[in-house]
C-alpha cells in the first residue's frame, strides 16, 4: 500500500496494528472483542495485511486520541502496538516499538529495539537494550493496566549480566 501526499486526507484517522503472540488468532473474534472494548463513536473498520499485522480506519480524532492514549492494549495476555499510519510509508514498514521504549525506559534506560522483534517469526518475547542503574535492583516485572480490564504483568529477563543475587536481584554478590 503505497500513500501519495494527495491522499493524506483520507489517512487521517488511520493505524497500523500489530498483535505481538506467535499464537494463531480467530481475525473475526479479536476485530469484534476490540471494537467492543473500545466503544467507538464513529465506528472502525480493520483490515488483516498479514498474520497478526493489520490496518484499522478510524472516523474521527476523538475515536482516534482514545485508543493511542488509553493503552497498552492487550488481547488475549498479547500486546496489540499501535501506530499512526505515515505517508508514503508501507504499513508493512512502520515503525512499532514505542511501545517498546516504554518498557525499556521502566526498567532502565531505553537503548535499542532488536530490529527482528517486528519482522519474521513471531515470537513471545521482544528483545530490547537498556543501560541499567546497577546501584539498583533489577527488574522482574512491570504492571500495566488497561481500561476497563484487569491487571497484566510483563516479565523481564536479562541477557549477559555479571553474576548477581537471585534474592535481593543486586548486581555484584551472588
Amino acid at each position: 500500500m503505497e500513500i501519495s501526499p494527495e491522499d493524506d486526507e483520507d489517512f487521517r484517522f488511520v493505524l497500523v496494528s500489530k498483535l505481538l503472540t506467535n499464537k494463531i488468532i480467530k481475525f473475526n473474534f479479536m476485530k469484534e472483542t476490540m471494537t467492543a472494548v473500545w466503544r467507538l463513536g464513529r465506528g472502525l473498520v480493520v483490515t488483516e495485511l498479514a498474520p497478526n499485522l493489520f490496518i484499522l480506519q478510524l472516523f474521527h480524532e476523538v475515536d482516534m486520541n482514545r485508543i493511542l492514549e488509553d493503552g497498552p492494549w492487550l488481547f488475549e495476555h498479547s500486546l496489540l502496538v499501535l501506530a499512526r499510519l505515515q505517508p508514503n510509508v508501507p504499513p508493512h514498514d512502520v515503525p512499532l516499538d514505542k511501545v517498546v521504549a516504554t518498557i525499556g525506559n521502566f526498567v532502565g534506560t531505553f537503548i535499542q529495539s532488536d530490529k527482528n522483534n517486528f519482522y519474521g517469526s513471531w515470537k513471545s518475547f521482544l528483545r530490547i537494550r537498556v543501560t541499567l542503574d546497577i546501584t539498583k535492583p533489577l527488574t522482574a516485572k512491570m504492571r500495566i493496566k488497561r481500561k476497563d480490564v484487569d491487571w497484566s504483568w510483563i516479565s523481564f529477563r536479562y541477557e549477559r549480566l555479571p553474576h548477581f543475587c537471585f534474592i535481593c536481584r543486586m548486581i555484584g554478590h551472588t
